[in-house]
């Protein structure tokens, strides 16, 4: 239900991704129905700005920076994730896309690059484009489980 309402508002506003880019872990799902209802290619992007127990580093500093190119060039590109939380996520590829290219930015991001979330947090410090569920974490700071995510056996 989530992915048609957003699948709906996004052809309601007159863009068409050339391609979808998924957020691993979560944005994985949500990207591949996304995919299939555009027909359109889907690409996995490893980010995780959660802090590893086993390294010393956060793993979103090696997200890929090749989409930054394709932006540069006017392809369209929507993000998925599943939820725009703190913004960080967001906030981190659209830096590190636009370090990438020194290209207009301003003029990229939410017209050749645009995100699409599940779940939008109110408080969040990145804008989003597109979602389905409105949630406010200042007012009641809630965890949601995906019907993906591991669940204890």
């Amino acid at each position: 239900m989530c992915c048609s309402a957003i699948v709906q508002s996004i052809k309601d506003s007159k863009w068409q991704p050339d391609y979808i880019i998924g957020l691993t872990r979560g944005g994985l799902v949500p990207a591949t129905i996304m995919s299939h209802a555009f027909n359109v290619p889907l690409h996995a992007i490893k980010f995780d700005l959660k802090q590893s127990p086993y390294v010393s580093y956060v793993t979103g500093a090696y997200v890929e920076s090749w989409p930054a190119r394709d932006a540069a060039l006017r392809l369209k590109i929507l993000i998925v994730d599943d939820i725009n939380d703190t913004g960080a996520t967001i906030n981190y590829i659209k830096d590190k896309w636009a370090n990438e290219y020194t290209c207009n930015w301003s003029s990229i991001w939410h017209d050749n690059v645009r995100v699409a979330t599940l779940v939008n947090n109110k408080a969040s410090k990145a804008t989003i484009d597109y979602s389905h569920i409105q949630i406010d974490k200042s007012v009641n700071d809630c965890w949601i489980v995906y019907p993906w995510e591991q669940r204890t056996l």
